[in-house]
This record gives structure tokens, C-alpha cells and sequence, in this order.
């Protein structure tokens, strides 16, 4: 049987069809078999080295029972498989078939080929015969309405034939299990959880299913689109064994291929949404119509996540409603421990069969090693055998791609790479923030993921920052930040004010009389002291009363600053001399600690939470500590005295809770801890305990609140764990309500957050979110319900924006836009309403801003400033509203900035500044205050080194690093404080650097490589700390360059290595890492060949031609760095003279050639002429010769002496083109 030419054939396709082989590996065995059958294609294969031994002898068994089954007829065998074949591989068959001689071989060809066409109508194959007898007696019901015309594709669990739906006249495909897996129950519920979510998956990108039925025999179809086009698989073959001379081509060719990569990205992100995971991602599986549709198949391991699902970004008319099988399938059916997919598509988690690591990040692995196959025209893993392939995989041991293309874009590289990250947290979080980086990369636009190398730091000195809009999004996260941390800023409605005034009025006589009545209480105390106490404990009672109607208006208008300050000017002196004269003789009793609780209570309810720091506010704090304290104290002695009594201990607790408060208002949170536990009951038996439920939550919950503030991220994520329980127990017992628990939910969130697990914080806004709906639909006409609802919204909002899903941001943000507007609408007055719509105005503008759309955001800014500004007319001095001033203003200057508007940036900023220093000097220990006034001098600096103002830029650097410097000396062991120094330092050693003074740059850098070094000395887990080592290790090797210490900068440059690969050993951004090392390379190249780089021409000269031009380009980088305009002008006309030269060469030699216009001064009109003409020459031939992304030479400010001329302009046109 070897010798037959079928049976020889379908060795070859078989070994093929498992990734045994390559198809050039299968071609070149067929070309060699043709012209000589004295070995066999397996034999051949082996010689070849395409398989070896061990493979061979697990092939021949599959083979025979492959012929086994279909009759025991080779013929029949090589017919059926040669319907799997995909187009490019008919096509690659047919062209084989051309040039073989052999007859017996041609014609095997023939079988596979005639096989796989699309009409094979006239075709009288015995399989063929028996295929439409079968299906004639099977059809029956459902069936009926569908004609089966031909096979067409079988993969591992079903296949596929072509029909004719005759109720609409169209072609469609029958799915079907096959008959060798019919009787399995598991592979009947894989197969019918298939087609019930793509069934249920109404998406463009994912093919539609028309009808699930059965045959008579119990065996399910089901019938779905029937897609006229090849799959990615074939589309990526064929872009990678074109030969093209036309580069551009080339480049839109890739653009398109990336462009359906996109559509894939996005119908996955829309079944993360229905909470579905692909887990078989691969091009296989993408098909892509003739019509431009591109859509994912073969959903048969698909996993349903149910509650889990991660919202895929989508416009306002998707619903996420979760798919629920009717079958009640929730999963295709895998055992711990065992891999499912396919192996070099496969993430790693899923490899080494962990399920509970499964999820969206998963699916993103497999588009980025999708991605990997696009852009390589390989998988990213390809062994012998399939074990190899998951060791693999689980290690993360791929090429990069640039080591198989080295004409790969740096950019799409670093996508790729982060999206095949072995950590899924280091990944992208959802196929939308891939899709997106995609997206900026096709736009020409900065990505994520690409860090700029050595080479473009080093020569593109005169930029550290591509645009003004690019350097300050690096700190505005800082400013948004600031709108998140208050619920609640003072202000009242202005309605219902006058009416609150003269209440106001009115309890004050009745203060001011108590007082005259405890006085004269105290005087005849003197000869009947028991009366005395008795009319204290009156007195005390009423002013109670009286306290408790101020505090239930209070809790209606909490957001009223007017009222508040009416209250600390005129009521607070009346309640001080109440607490100093009368608190200490209070009796030991229930009704008096009841009624000191009450009133300290209502004085503390004064205070704004996040306003803790003024006179007033200060006074408040006194006054309601004199209160608590007495009532704590009481409290403790009643507690002691009767220890099981229900109405005690809720005195007792409730007196915890509110010292606790009083403790964490003015920051002493290790006595707020101690006392919250106070609170708590020794024990948990009593069954009257139940209805304290939510007392004790709060207590727990005020512990996490301390915690978190103290930094203790576990400590705080268990006492809110328990604070959910306990408020879960009290929703069931109808003791809490869906408030307390959306309220704790959000709480638990940020801690996840801060601890890096983002899904967990997502998960559980998500669920506050659903909550909170739930409260809105039952009471839709209930402001607090709405106010809920959208500030939930918000703090979704911003996990989902802090991870880059800027699509899921945006629609938390519109439907919490929405909300606020209708209440803003229904009650201008509401100050509540307000501040929420003007929050969310500035974060919705932000996202816009940070997606490169500033004059979508400016209007947004505008808005919640004119809110802002108003609000300030009721509440001058409140400091949040007045920082919250600074910010919009702040963020629609970076808006101005990013469209070009310098002069309106300025302004803005300007504003910024003028708000932030009266504000810092009022309240000069506010950190918060003093970070926005750094940020106000950072802005104005940004400004001045974008205009080359550059001692201007240092001195308004200064005023920055003076501040963070006082503020990490307060904290020196406060992660932000230490990251912001580092930051300040490293702006001023690039000013330095634009300045030429590497010696005091050298210095700034030196500083943020040790605060660096401290900051993965506290928190090692946490990627980004590594990352600013190695960019502070890298400037401080750059520093030593220019000042000619080869001998250090070697060091550095070293240490950023050695950096670099503990990140890969700890799977710390792994795919950053690798791309700082590639860039490293070129630093170590600097340092080692410095002497020589810098030496006699000469010496160059007589080096490689490869060395040249490394060489020369040190030499040209250190000379400008430096201000030497000779050697300048010397190493831009030796790079020149390059013989061949590369585009990049011509590139670098035309950027050399405009600075030397722009920075050597001893130049005359007409040199500076001849230099700029050399520049335009050199970097049109630069994009003629196939230049990478030509259009970006628009930004890169080496240019800017061409800037004005139209030569330039021209060519800025014509580079536009060739990358469009």
C-alpha cells in the first residue's frame, strides 16, 4: 500500500493537516517524490528533517485508520480529506500538479483538488453516492426545509455541507456532528452549546444560525450563514508568500489584514460582553467574506461566564444581558489539569489546564499570538510535537517578532507582546484596549504599549515629549484622580435657603434661652442640687430636640455649604458653652448618653468630609468631640453595668462608631481602628445581636476605611469582606438596605483596584452598578436612588478608564451623564446634582481628551466650569470647589495644547496657577492642595520648554521639586510621594539635557534611579517601578556619553540590562522588557565603541560598513548633545557618503542636516540654506526608499527649521499618502 500515489498523498496532507509539517516543507517532499518514488513522502520527510522517526511512527497508524475508515480505499480517503482543503491550499496543490510528470501522481493531485471546488454537481464519486443517500433518508421535520448539496469542511467534533434553503432560496451550511462522536455525551453538549451561543450571539462579526434541529437518528445540526471567502489562516499565507517590489502595497495590504484583526477584536469584546469566552481563538477560525465581513467561527469550546462577564465595549444599544443555554450547558466540558484549544494559539493558563485563570484575558492571549501570526506568517510556538508546543506556551518561550521580520514595526511588535504577556493581568484587559492600540497604530498615532529605544531618546533630544498634548497626559491622571476623591463638596438650595435661615433663627433664641435657663439652673443648684441635675437633664433633653430637627434638615441638604457656615458662625459659640458648662454634670443614664450622641452627631454632620481643615470646621470637631467623649464614657460605665442589654449595647456601639469617625476626620487612625473594634461584641451568640447588623457593618467598614487610609491594603479588603456579610445578613432580615451594600461594594473595589486585581474590582462595581439600576427602576422618581445609581457609575467608570477601556468608560460615563442631567434638570437648586454633573462632565471630557479628541472634551470642561464657578458663589472659600475649578481649568488647557491653540493653553494655565497659590496659602497643609500647585508650576514649565524657554522651564521645575520634596519628606515612605519625586526629578534632568548640561542632568537622573531603586525595595510586584529604573538607568548612561565616561555609562547601561531580564525572570512586562532590551543594545554599542566613535575620522573609516554607520551616529548624536557645531556638520556629511544607504540612514542624515540649520550658530545665510535643501533631498529619498510609517516626519521636532518651507510640506503630503 505504500507504494500507491493516493495513499503516499494522504501521508503528506495528514501530516500537514497536524501541524506536522509546513506547507513549503509539503511541497518540496511532493517535488522530490515526484521525480523519484524510491522512498516514500514519510520517508522523505524524515530526510528532510521536516518530521523525524518518532513522528513518522504516529502518522502511519493514523493514516491506515483514516483509510480504515472510508472503506479501506485510499482513493475515497485522499477524496474526502481534499474537501477540508482550504483554498490557499488548493491552490497550492493545483500549481504542484503543473509541474509533475508522473501520471499516477498527477492524478491523486487531481482527487484532492476537484475535491474542494465549490460546484461539484456533475462530480459521481462512490463517496458521493453515498453521502446523498444518506442524507435522503435522514431528512425528515426541519430538514426538510433544507437540501443538502455537497461536503465542504470537517473539523475535530463536526462537519459542514452545503444546502440549499429552499423556503428563501439561498445557500446556507448544515453543521453536524460526526457520526463517530454521536453517541458521546459530552461531545452531543459541546456540539449543542456551540450552536446555542453563536445562535445567541447577534453580532456582525460572528456568523448567524438560521435553525437547530435533529436528524431521525437523534443527531443534532444546525444551519447556519454559509460564508463565501477563504479563512485568515489562508489570507495571512498568501500575504507572506507574495512577492511584491511595490512596498506600498505591501504596507496596505498589512493595513488591511490589521484592519479585520480590529473586527475580530471587537466581536470578541462584544461576547465578553454576553459573558462568553472563545477559548479556540486562531486564524482558522476567522473567515473572511469577499464582501469585507470578517467574522469568528467555530465557537464549540466556548465557556460561559454568566455574572462574570467582562463588558466588551459596544454602543448604548447592546445588551449585555448574559446568554443562558436552553440546554443549561454552562461550559464545554474540561477537567482541571487538561488543555483544551489549540496548542500554539493556546494562552498559558489554559495550557497547563488552570480554569479558574480562564478568562477574557485569555482570549486576548490568543488574538495576540493571532496578531503574532499576521505579522510573522507563523504561530508563535512550532514544534514537533504537541507537548513541546504547551512547555512552551506555559514558559512563554516565543521569538520575538522583529527575530523572524526585522521590517516588523517596533509598535505592533510591543501590541503583540504585551497581548501575549505570561501574566493575564499584564495583559491588555480586554480585546477592546487592543483593538485600540491597533487602531493608533493605523492612525499614526502614539500606542500604549511601545516604549521609544535608546535611539530615537538619544537623537531626538530635542523633544523628551512628542507634542505638548503628549507630555502633560502623563500627569493629568493626577488631576482626575482629585474629581473622584469627594461625594459631596458644601453649597445648599438656594429655594429652601431662606426658609432654613429663618428656622435657623429661631433655634438659636431657643438656644440662647436654654442657656439663661441652665444658668439659673446652676444658681439654685447651689441650694437644692438634686433639682439642679434634674433641670440639666431637661435642659440637655430639649437642646436634643432641638439639635435633632437641625440634624434631619442636615441630612436632607448635605451637600449645603450656605447652611453649614450659617451654623458654625452663629450656633457653634452657643453649643461650645453648652458642652463647657453643663456636659461633665450629665447623670450616668440612657436618655442623657442618647441625647449627647444626638448632638454631637448633628455638629459633626457639619463638617464636609473632605473640608476637615478649616477654623471653623476645626471648632466643629472640638465641639462634637466634647459631646461623643461624655457619651462615650457613659456609655462604657452603662455597658459594664449591664452587659447583655440589646438598647445598651446599641448606645455603646453607636458611641464607638461616632469616636471612631472623630479620630479618622482629623487623621489619627490607629485610635479610629482601636475604637471601631470597641464596638464590636465580644461574642456573636445573642439573638438580639441580628438587628445590629448594620451597625456592626459600618463599624467593620469604618476599620477598612482606616486601614485603607493607613496603606494596609489586606487589612482593609477583610474588614469590608465582613461588612458585605453583614449587610447581606441584614438585607435578608430587612434590618439594611440596598444602599449600605452598593456603598460597601464600591469600597471594596478601590482596595482590589489598588491591589492590581482589576477584574475583581470590575466584577464588584459592576455588581453595585446592576444594584443600584435596580433601586433606580423601583423608585424612578427618587433623587437619592439616581444619585446612587450615577456616582456607582463614575467609580466604574474610572477602573474601567485606569485600565484603558476608554469604550466601557464612556458608557458608564453617558448613562451617569445621563442621570445627573435629569436631576440637575428637575432641581437646578440641588447642589448634589450639580457637583455630580460637573464631575462627570470633567472625567467624560478627559476620556475624550485621552483618546485625541480635544475638541469633543473642551465643551465638556467648559460646561463644568461655568458649574463649578457658580457653585463657588455660594461657597467662596470651600476648598474643593475651588480645586475643583483649578482642574477643569487645568484639563481644558491640555485640550487647547493638544489641538495646537499655544495661546490659549497659556491662559488657561495661567488660571490655573492663580487659583492654586491663594489656595495653597490658605490651607498650606492640605497635601492635595499641594500636589495641584505643583501640577500648576509643571504645566507652565511644559509650556516654557515647549516654546525653548528653557531657564524659564527650569526655574518653574524648581518650584515643583520644592514641594514634592516637602511632601515625600513627610511621607518618605508614601509610594505616590516617592513616585512623584521621581517623576520632578527626571523633567528637570531633560530640561538640563536641552540646556547641555549633562554634568547637573546627570545628577537629576542619578535621583530618580535611586528613588526608583526604593520604590521596587517596597513594592517589587508592581511593573511600572521597574520600567522607571530602567528609563532613569538609560539617561544616566545617555549623561555619561555626552560627557565621555564610557567607562560608566557601560555600568548603567549594564544595570538597565541585568533590570530588564529579572523582569523577565519574575514575568514582570515581559514584552516591556524585551523591547528595552532591544533598545539597550544600541546603548551598550554607545558605550562600548565611545573612544572610537568620538576619535580621529579616520579610525571610523577603516571599520565595516555596518559599523560606519553605528559609528557615525554616535559620533553626530554626542557632537549635537554637546554643541559641538563642527563635528556636527562633519558626521552628517560622512553619513551622507554611506554607500547603499538604508532609508533609515538617509533619514538620520537629513535630520542631522536640519539641526545643524537649527543649532550651529557660526553658519551664514546661505550655508544654513544649503544644509536645509541637503535635508529635504535626503529625507525625500529617505520615504522613496521604503521609509517605516513616512508621515510621522510632521512630528518629529528635529525638523522643525524645515517646518515652514513648502518643499517640506510637500513632502509631508506625499508621505501622507503613501501610509494612507
Amino acid at each position: 500500500m505504500q507504494n500507491n500515489s493516493d495513499w503516499n498523498l494522504l501521508v503528506g496532507l495528514l501530516a500537514w493537516q497536524n501541524g506536522l509539517v509546513t506547507p513549503a516543507e509539503l511541497q518540496k517532499s511532493i517535488e522530490q517524490w515526484s521525480e523519484s518514488q524510491d522512498l516514500t513522502i514519510g520517508e522523505l520527510m524524515v530526510a528532510s528533517g521536516a518530521i523525524d522517526d518518532k513522528d513518522l511512527q504516529l502518522l502511519l497508524p493514523l493514516v491506515d485508520a483514516y483509510v480504515l475508515k472510508n472503506a479501506n480505499d485510499p482513493t475515497l480517503s485522499l477524496e474526502r480529506i481534499g474537501a477540508q482543503l482550504s483554498g490557499a491550499a488548493v491552490s497550492m496543490l493545483s500549481t504542484l500538479k503543473k509541474s509533475v510528470q508522473n501520471e499516477a501522481i498527477s492524478k491523486s493531485l487531481d482527487l484532492t483538488t476537484l475535491a474542494s471546488y465549490a460546484d461539484r454537481s456533475n462530480a459521481t464519486s462512490a463517496s458521493e453516492a453515498t453521502f446523498s443517500a444518506r442524507h435522503k433518508a435522514l431528512r425528515s421535520g426541519e430538514l426538510e426545509r433544507f437540501r443538502i448539496l455537497r461536503p465542504h469542511a470537517k473539523g475535530g467534533l463536526g462537519e459542514v455541507y452545503v444546502a440549499s434553503d429552499d423556503s428563501l432560496n439561498r445557500k446556507v451550511a448544515i453543521k453536524e456532528i460526526q457520526e463517530q462522536f454521536s453517541d458521546n455525551v459530552e461531545s452531543r453538549e459541546r456540539f449543542i452549546l456551540e450552536a446555542e451561543v453563536t445562535g445567541g450571539l447577534e453580532h456582525p462579526g460572528i456568523v448567524p444560525v438560521y435553525a437547530l434541529g435533529q436528524y431521525d437518528d437523534g443527531r443534532p445540526y444546525y444551519a447556519m450563514r454559509f460564508i463565501q471567502g477563504d479563512s485568515l489562516k489562508e489570507a495571512i499565507t498568501e500575504f507572506h508568500s507574495e512577492v511584491v517590489n511595490d512596498e506600498s502595497s505591501k504596507r496596505l495590504r498589512l493595513r488591511e489584514l490589521l484592519g479585520r484583526f480590529v473586527d475580530v477584536c471587537q466581536s470578541i469584546s462584544y461576547a465578553h460582553s454576553r459573558g462568553v469566552l472563545h477559548r479556540d481563538l486562531k486564524p482558522g477560525n476567522i473567515m473572511l467574506g469577499t464582501y469585507g465581513e470578517t467574522l469568528v467561527v467555530d465557537w464549540g469550546l466556548a465557556r460561559l461566564t454568566h455574572g462574570e462577564q467582562d463588558n466588551g465595549g459596544g454602543d448604548d444599544s447592546v445588551t449585555n444581558e448574559p446568554i443562558h443555554p436552553a440546554s443549561g450547558s454552562g461550559m464545554a466540558p474540561t477537567m482541571m489539569g487538561n488543555a483544551i484549544g489549540t496548542p500554539s494559539y493556546m494562552p498559558p493558563e489554559q495550557a497547563a489546564g488552570d480554569i479558574e485563570q480562564i478568562g477574557p484575558a485569555s482570549d486576548v492571549y490568543s488574538l495576540g499570538a493571532t496578531l503574532y501570526h499576521i505579522l510573522t506568517g507563523q504561530p508563535p510556538f512550532v514544534a514537533k510535537s504537541v507537548v513541546k508546543i504547551l512547555e512552551r506556551t506555559t514558559c512563554g518561550d516565543f521569538p520575538p517578532p522583529r527575530t523572524i521580520s526585522p521590517s516588523i514595526p517596533k509598535q505592533l511588535e510591543a501590541i503583540c507582546l504585551k497581548a501575549m504577556e505570561l501574566r493575564p493581568d499584564d495583559r491588555y484587559s480586554t480585546p477592546t484596549g487592543l483593538a485600540q492600540d491597533i487602531e493608533r497604530f493605523l492612525a499614526d498615532e502614539p500606542v500604549d504599549a511601545f516604549h521609544d529605544p535608546w535611539y530615537a531618546r538619544l537623537r531626538r533630544w530635542t523633544r523628551k515629549h512628542q507634542t505638548l498634548a503628549v507630555a502633560t497626559a502623563s500627569c493629568i491622571v493626577l488631576a482626575v484622580l482629585g474629581l473622584a476623591t469627594f461625594s459631596t463638596i458644601v453649597g445648599q438650595k438656594n429655594s429652601q435657603l431662606v426658609k432654613l435661615n429663618d428656622d435657623l433663627d429661631g433655634k438659636n433664641a431657643q438656644l440662647a434661652g436654654l442657656i439663661v435657663d441652665e444658668k439659673a439652673a446652676r444658681t439654685q443648684a447651689e441650694s437644692n442640687e438634686q433639682l439642679a441635675k434634674r433641670q440639666s437633664e431637661l435642659a440637655l433633653s430639649t437642646l436634643a430636640s432641638v439639635i435633632t430637627d437641625l440634624q434631619f434638615e442636615l441630612a436632607n441638604l448635605r451637600g449645603s455649604a450656605t447652611l453649614r457656615q450659617r451654623i458654625l458662625e452663629t450656633s457653634l459659640s452657643k453649643l461650645n458653652e453648652v458642652s463647657t458648662t453643663f456636659v461633665q454634670q450629665a447623670s450616668v443614664d440612657y436618655e442623657t448618653a442618647n441625647a449627647l450622641l444626638e448632638m454631637g452627631a448633628a455638629v459633626q454632620q457639619t463638617v464636609a468630609p473632605s473640608d476637615t481643615q478649616g477654623e471653623a470646621s476645626e471648632s466643629a470637631i472640638a465641639t462634637a468631640a466634647t459631646f461623643l467623649n461624655r457619651a462615650y464614657e457613659i456609655t462604657t460605665n452603662l455597658s459594664e453595668q449591664y452587659p447583655n442589654d440589646p438598647q445598651v449595647y446599641g448606645l455603646y456601639s453607636r458611641a464607638c462608631y461616632l469616636t471612631g469617625q472623630l479620630f479618622a476626620q482629623q487623621g489619627i487612625y490607629p485610635q479610629a481602628i482601636e475604637r471601631y473594634r470597641q464596638g464590636l461584641p465580644d461574642s456573636g451568640g445573642e439573638d438580639w445581636l441580628s438587628q445590629y447588623n448594620t451597625r456592626l457593618s459600618r463599624l467593620h467598614a469604618g476599620i477598612g476605611s482606616a486601614q485603607l487610609s493607613l496603606g494596609n491594603l489586606s487589612e482593609a479588603l477583610a474588614s469590608y469582606k465582613t461588612s458585605l456579610n453583614l449587610v447581606e445578613q441584614g438585607l435578608e432580615n430587612q434590618t439594611a438596605f440596598p444602599s449600605d451594600k452598593i456603598q460597601t461594594l464600591g469600597s471594596i473595589a478601590i482596595v482590589l483596584s489598588r491591589q492590581g486585581d482589576v477584574p475583581g474590582a470590575t466584577g464588584r462595581l459592576e455588581e453595585a452598578v446592576e444594584l443600584a439600576r435596580a433601586m433606580a427602576t423601583e423608585s424612578p422618581n427618587d433623587p437619592f436612588t439616581k444619585m446612587t445609581l450615577a456616582s456607582t457609575l463614575n467609580l466604574l467608570a474610572d477602573i474601567y478608564k485606569d485600565v484603558g477601556d476608554d469604550g466601557r468608560s464612556m458608557l458608564a460615563l453617558s448613562e451617569a451623564l445621563a442621570a445627573y442631567r435629569q436631576l440637575h434638570g428637575d432641581t437646578p437648586d440641588d447642589v448634589d446634582a450639580a457637583i455630580g454633573l460637573a464631575a462627570t462632565l470633567d472625567r467624560m471630557g478627559y476620556n475624550h481628551y485621552r483618546n485625541g479628541r480635544a475638541e469633543d472634551a473642551i465643551p465638556l470642561h467648559e460646561e463644568a466650569l461655568a458649574i463649578w464657578k457658580q457653585l463657588q458663589k455660594q461657597s467662596p472659600e470651600a476648598t474643593n470647589i475651588r480645586s475643583a475649578i483649578a482642574e477643569s481649568l487645568m484639563q481644558i488647557g491640555d485640550s487647547l495644547a493638544q489641538i495646537g491653540d499655544v495661546e490659549g493653553t497659556r491662559a488657561r494655565y495661567q488660571a490655573l496657577l492663580d487659583t492654586y497659590q491663594p489656595l495653597s496659602e490658605d490651607v498650606p497643609d492640605d497635601a492635595d492642595v499641594q500636589r495641584g500647585l505643583a501640577t500648576a508650576y509643571e504645566r507652565i514649565a511644559m509650556l516654557h520648554e515647549y516654546e525653548g524657554e528653557l531657564d524659564l522651564a527650569e526655574s518653574e521645575y524648581r518650584k515643583m521639586l520644592a514641594i514634592k520634596q516637602k511632601l515625600f519628606d513627610a511621607s518618605p515612605n508614601d509610594l505616590l510621594a516617592m513616585h512623584e519625586l521621581a517623576i520632578t526629578h527626571r523633567h528637570i534632568g531633560d530640561v538640563l539635557e536641552l540646556k547641555m548640561k549633562p554634568d547637573a542632568a546627570l545628577v537629576a537622573f542619578e535621583q530618580e534611579r535611586d528613588l526608583s531603586r526604593s520604590l521596587i525595595a517596597i513594592d517589587p510586584d508592581k511593573p511600572a517601578h521597574w520600567i522607571q529604573l530602567v528609563s532613569a538607568l538609560s539617561s544616566v548612561g545617555d549623561s555619561h556619553v555626552v560627557m565621555r565616561n564610557f567607562d560608566r555609562a557601560l555600568d548603567a547601561y549594564s544595570e538597565a540590562t541585568n533590570t530588564c531580564r529579572k523582569m523577565i525572570e519574575n514575568k514582570l512586562a515581559i514584552g516591556q522588557a524585551r523591547g528595552e532590551l532591544e533598545s539597550l543594545e544600541e546603548s551598550l554599542f554607545a558605550a562600548e565603541n565611545g573612544e572610537l566613535a568620538t576619535g580621529p575620522m579616520a579610525a571610523i573609516l577603516n571599520e565595516s560598513r555596518e559599523r560606519q554607520s553605528k559609528l557615525l551616529l554616535v559620533r553626530a548624536i554626542i557632537a549635537t548633545r554637546s554643541g559641538d557645531g563642527q563635528t556636527m556638520i562633519e558626521s552628517a556629511q560622512q553619513l551622507q557618503s554611506l554607500p547603499e544607504p538604508t532609508p533609515e540612514e538617509l533619514y538620520n542624515a537629513g535630520a542631522f542636516s536640519a539641526l545643524i540649520c537649527q543649532r550651529v550658530a557660526e553658519l551664514d545665510d546661505d550655508e544654513r540654506a544649503k544644509f536645509a535643501t541637503s535635508a529635504i533631498s535626503l529625507i525625500d529619498q529617505a520615504i522613496e526608499s521604503g521609509l517605516d510609517s513616512p508621515s510621522q516626519i510632521q512630528f518629529d521636532n528635529d525638523l522643525i527649521y524645515l517646518w515652514d518651507m513648502p518643499e517640506f510640506s510637500a513632502l509631508v503630503e506625499k508621505a501622507s499618502k503613501l501610509d494612507n
